[in-house]
């Protein structure tokens, strides 16, 4: 994380240029960058909160330095898959959205334009009530919440959902736009909106699409108009603001601060009925041992909470809510898999194309069969990791969900070790090698490029430690997720015969 301090907070650009630069002298200080075991290194880097924009201006300073793999620096570039501005609608169209400078945002729906236009309420018509899936983020992050709710026999569309740290940053839109229920708290740094009777769909709509502009998306977006009698937004700079219960709030960001502790607000939170969170960044470690009762004093229907990032509760907070009450709680380390996924595969993608660019991701139909694949992708691993957590937790109900997640972690890096110690034996079956390869990759990229073609970067020196590291954690999760329930006898196999093992994860015949 590159945190400039508070004085020269408007120069993060200067500031990633600079971090940029400094990695690059270090990498182009030999021919040929070793890394400690003394085989060719690559480096890969992403964007965080407020930084997505800058992705490809760094890139170009790593192509303007000469470093060969240039491509592969940092992840999140418009020519790759975008990680919050795509999606699927209805009926299964891809749709994209491109800021272009001065003329507003590209609808583009499979791979063509359709509209360019600045008017947000235009394109909300155009996509708002069609949209299934929002957001490579919002994507994992819904699925593992509706995985979690189907478990415990509750509706979406009768949960009241409170969302915390959105829509600023940008990641965390996905739920603006496909979550089924009401959603009746949004708030961020720049404002707190709050709607018992749950917050207009068009006005979260056109926020949602706003994210995709360089100014990104906050909650001091939304209009006053659209609130019922009972809704208020809170501007952080805002000073002796009148509420609908005639309390006056002297101070909007002493206000946002407080608001989930202060007695004063339970009133309006039960009123919400709200029943559901889903913090997403922005207000790390608000919620600490100190104050989680006046937290859970204020927020009495809660029952679900699955973590998007950003980590709102401190460790002993999270603990305590998991352990002493009813609440079911997923951390961002099993709700966020499937965006981890791709961040992974973004990064090496450009290694898969020769020539100075991957013209294969300029080709429509590709692009749009990879964003399609890629989004049901993320949906299936945050899924699968939560479905696997709430059926061990059944079976050990002493054992709270948000510990199963740091518990699976654990796991699956001991089975990764377990792995490379027979990597060895493993590589010299090229057929076994592949399987484990083509099911980590999408279809379009194993049917596209070829087997060949695969294997060839896999196997180059500077990507033989990615394929390495990509065959561990492969089949360490898809063990996990086939033999969680009884781990301790699985792993009990893998000592015996490594090779029947990990047979046993696959259909057909592992050779």
């Amino acid at each position: 994380m590159i945190l400039p301090h508070a004085v020269y907070g408007e120069y993060a650009r200067d500031a990633l240029f600079d971090f940029t630069d400094g990695i690059l002298d270090l990498m182009l200080s030999h021919e040929t960058p070793l890394d400690d075991r003394g085989r060719p290194e690559m480096l890969f880097f992403g964007p965080g909160q407020g930084t997505s924009g800058l992705m490809d201006a760094l890139t170009l300073r790593a192509k303007q330095r000469k470093f060969p793999y240039w491509q592969s620096l940092y992840s999140g570039k418009s020519n790759q898959i975008p990680h919050h501005t795509c999606g699927i609608l209805e009926n299964g169209d891809i749709f994209a959205l491109k800021p272009v400078k001065e003329r507003g945002i590209d609808l583009r729906i499979n791979g063509k334009s359709v509209d360019l236009t600045s008017d947000l309420d235009r394109l909300h018509q155009k996509i708002g009530g069609e949209i299934r899936i929002w957001g490579m983020a919002g994507a994992g992050i819904l699925a593992a919440f509706r995985t979690l709710i189907f478990h415990y026999d509750s509706s979406e569309k009768d949960l009241n959902l409170a969302i915390i740290g959105g829509p600023e940053g940008g990641l965390g839109l996905g739920p603006f736009l496909g979550y089924q229920g009401r959603i009746c708290l949004i708030m961020d740094h720049t404002a707190l909106v709050f709607d018992p009777q749950g917050l207009d769909r068009t006005e979260l709509g056109k926020i949602a699409i706003s994210g995709c502009l360089p100014l990104g998306a906050t909650a001091q977006a939304f209009s006053t108009e659209k609130l019922s009698p009972q809704g208020f937004k809170v501007p952080a700079r805002e000073k002796y603001l009148t509420l609908p219960d005639g309390r006056v709030v002297e101070d909007g960001a002493v206000f946002i601060r407080n608001f989930m502790f202060d007695p004063a607000n339970q009133t309006h939170i039960d009123e919400a009925r709200i029943q559901a969170l889903i913090p997403w960044g922005g207000f790390k470690e608000m919620v600490t041992l100190k104050n989680f009762t006046a937290f859970l004093d204020n927020f009495q229907a809660l029952e679900f909470i699955v973590e998007g990032a950003g980590r709102l509760f401190s460790d002993a907070a999270r603990l305590s809510i998991s352990t002493e009450t009813e609440i079911k709680l997923v951390k961002d380390t099993t709700s966020d898999k499937g965006f981890a996924f791709l961040s992974a595969l973004g990064e090496s993608l450009p290694g898969f194309f020769p020539g100075p660019e991957p013209g294969i991701l300029n080709n429509a139909k590709i692009r749009n069969d990879l964003i399609r694949e890629m989004l049901t992708l993320i949906e299936a691993r945050s899924s699968d990791e939560t479905r696997m957590l709430i059926r061990i937790h059944k079976k050990n109900p002493d054992i709270p969900l948000s510990i199963l997640s740091d518990k699976v972690g654990e796991d699956i890096l001991a089975l990764e070790s377990m792995i490379k110690e027979n990597l060895g034996s493993l590589l010299k079956k090229k057929g076994a090698v592949w399987q484990v390869i083509e099911a980590y990759l999408p279809k379009v990229l194993t049917k596209t490029l070829g087997k060949k073609r695969i294997m060839t970067v896999l196997n180059s020196d500077q990507m033989q430690a990615y394929r390495d590291t990509l065959i561990t954690k492969k089949l360490a999760s898809m063990a996990f997720y086939r033999f969680g329930l009884d781990w301790e006898t699985f792993l009990v196999r893998v000592n015996i015969d490594f090779s029947e093992a990990v047979k046993s994860l696959f259909e057909h015949d592992f050779q």
